[in-house]
């Protein structure tokens, strides 16, 4: 992302597991001191998910395609016929499809069109966004360093390549969060939308069209003197984490198996809305300790847990070095 320099995080393949924490150095902006008082009450809040959901019997598909179209376009034809042979090779792929000029497709093609750095940029149709690339009619961004076109049979090869950097990359997510205040940048799905909890931070939901409206993913940093250092500042954040779960619930299971430095844990409990799950972890990023949750209903929480897993894998700290 242009204007700051950033702190890649570990890239799980698979939840729970998070693997090797950066050793890096960074400096962030400006953060929020929390006194213990403050910090408690987070740790309450951090525990309870809004509201409940409907099931989802099927994992969800973590590698976002937004696509954009004409009607009666033989090129959009082309692209379509392209897009349902990569679902089908892809079962983790998702492709958002608009129409133009709807005021749907309209407004969020303006959107990402000034995210990807194409203000200025003529916009034909098929266009398609995914992962770091934006492929505008013939032309591909991202795949390499300078622009380039294709046609015909090689541009379907390219938009292959294209699925497939991003599922290597770990670049879900057309939409990123970047706050240089907060210290990080996180991607989300299309359709989930910010929220800013008491306390600070910034969580992320569904909406309810999604099914995941009930299903939280959070991330909250935490500035030099609020904890200990370091390694001991992670584990005492943790430690405050599952002493909120106890007080909170009187049935629970904790399960820190995973994680033996004591740097996150995987809870089952117990809240007048229902029976909850909390994937969370905690990292040391020079004098910050910074915490990343995932926390659903627990009948919902495998079938979302690949989404949350996509959204740690990029989620990055960030300085402004403007």
């Amino acid at each position: 992302m242009r204007g700051y320099s950033t702190v890649q995080l570990a890239r799980p393949s698979n939840p729970p597991r998070v693997g090797a924490k950066p050793r890096s150095r960074v400096l962030l902006q400006a953060a929020t001191v929390l006194g213990l008082a403050a910090l408690a009450a987070l740790v309450a809040a951090g525990i309870a998910p809004s509201g409940w959901a409907q099931d989802s019997e099927a994992p969800v598909p973590v590698l976002e395609l937004v696509y954009f179209y004409m009607e009666g376009c033989p090129a959009c034809a082309e692209a379509e016929r392209l897009l349902l042979q990569l679902e089908l090779q892809h079962p983790q792929l998702d492709v958002r499809r608009f129409r133009l000029p709807s005021p749907e497709g309209r407004a969020l093609l303006d959107d990402l069109r000034e995210s990807f750095g194409l203000a200025g940029v003529s916009i034909p149709v098929p266009t398609l966004f995914l992962g770091e690339v934006a492929i505008v009619g013939r032309t591909f961004y991202g795949l390499a360093e300078e622009p380039f076109e294709l046609r015909g049979a090689a541009w379907e090869a390219g938009v292959q390549s294209a699925v497939e950097k991003a599922l290597s990359s770990g670049r879900a997510f057309v939409r990123e969060f970047c706050d240089p205040t907060l210290g990080f940048c996180i991607g989300h799905p299309l359709d989930w939308s910010p929220f800013f909890p008491h306390g600070g931070g910034v969580g992320f939901a569904g909406s309810a069209e999604t099914g995941a409206s009930s299903i939280n993913v959070s991330v909250q940093g935490f500035a030099p003197g609020t904890l200990g250092e370091g390694e001991t500042g992670v584990r005492d954040l943790i430690t405050l984490y599952k002493y909120g779960i106890v007080r909170a619930s009187a049935r629970l299971s904790i399960d820190s198996s995973a994680y033996p430095a004591g740097d996150g844990y995987v809870a089952d409990y117990v809240l007048p809305g229902g029976v909850f799950r909390q994937w969370r972890v905690a990292i040391a990023s020079g004098d910050f300790v910074f915490s990343w949750a995932y926390t659903a209903p627990a009948d919902l929480y495998d079938a979302f847990s690949p989404i949350a897993a996509a959204m740690l894998a990029t989620w990055k700290v960030i300085a402004d070095d403007r």
